[in-house]
């Protein structure tokens, strides 16, 4: 009837390692693998990258990158600013390099 009451032991809550967030990918220097806008691809607005960019389809804006590749099916209307352009294709606006 009578028991003896011996200490009850709890489970100790074991402390979770809070989970940092990962750190965001730096900018990918040029030399890299370029972002290909493909032949069939139509982009209106504006492109800003530190990385390099190949234009196989059509762009309808502005265009910031370190090295772009315009191919010969590829066209771009609007205005370039890069460190380095290679036009294969149609540029209508102005381009600084």
């Amino acid at each position: 009837m009578f028991s003896k009451n011996t200490p009850s032991t709890k489970p100790t809550a074991q402390a979770e390692t809070p989970k940092r967030p990962k750190p965001s990918t730096p900018a990918r220097p040029s030399g890299g693998v370029p972002s290909i806008l493909s032949r069939d691809l139509v982009i209106t607005g504006e492109i800003s990258t530190e990385g390099d960019v190949q234009i196989e389809g059509r762009l309808e804006g502005n265009i910031k990158a370190t090295t772009l590749t315009i191919g010969e099916q590829g066209a771009v209307n609007g205005n370039i600013k890069a460190g380095t352009v290679h036009i294969h294709g149609k540029v209508t606006g102005k381009i600084e390099a």
